[in-house]
């Protein structure tokens, strides 16, 4: 018989099988890492936001209901929402997050929202990552490494980012 140089069916299903479990294990990864480079940006926005938004109240005593009172400028589309005009990306709605009984005065929603998490700053500078689905939730508590507290405005648990 000849020398054959070729694979066997056996080594090639081996192969597809180790490529399958990598893939299985770094996808996630991946997807983990890509995320948190949106809450990254997300986070920078909000802070910027904050900044005008403080900004704007030393100015005229209150703070403003629509993102295009301040003085900055974010790219994207400008939306109506039930609490005023805010900036609305492919990954995240902006604005001013004044709301009754809240303390916060930036808001950066990841759409859609029902399925991630709300990113909001607090007048105190507290940054809390809020979640509504498992998802979200898993995120959130990855993002502030487990650091949690309490607000008075929401019985959801605010996944503590900065204080």
């Amino acid at each position: 018989m000849k020398n054959s140089r070729a694979f066997t069916l056996i080594e090639l299903l081996v192969v597809v099988l180790i490529i399958g479990i990598l893939a299985a294990v770094a996808v996630p990864q991946y997807q983990q890492a890509v995320e948190k480079s949106r809450a990254t940006e997300a986070l920078s926005i909000l802070k910027t936001i904050a900044t005008a938004n403080r900004t704007y109240y030393l100015t005229h005593g209150t703070y403003p209901t629509n993102i295009e009172e301040l003085d900055i400028e974010i790219p994207g589309s400008l939306v109506n929402t039930g609490v005023g005009k805010r900036t609305e990306t492919k990954y995240f709605q902006y604005g001013p997050a004044l709301m009754e009984n809240d303390e916060g005065i930036a808001i950066a929603k990841r759409l859609p929202t029902e399925q991630f998490y709300t990113l909001t700053y607090y007048q105190t500078g507290e940054i809390c990552c809020f979640s509504f689905s498992t998802k979200g939730t898993k995120f959130c508590n990855q993002l502030s490494n487990g650091k949690t507290t309490s607000k008075t405005h929401t019985t959801k648990t605010c996944y503590l980012l900065f204080q």
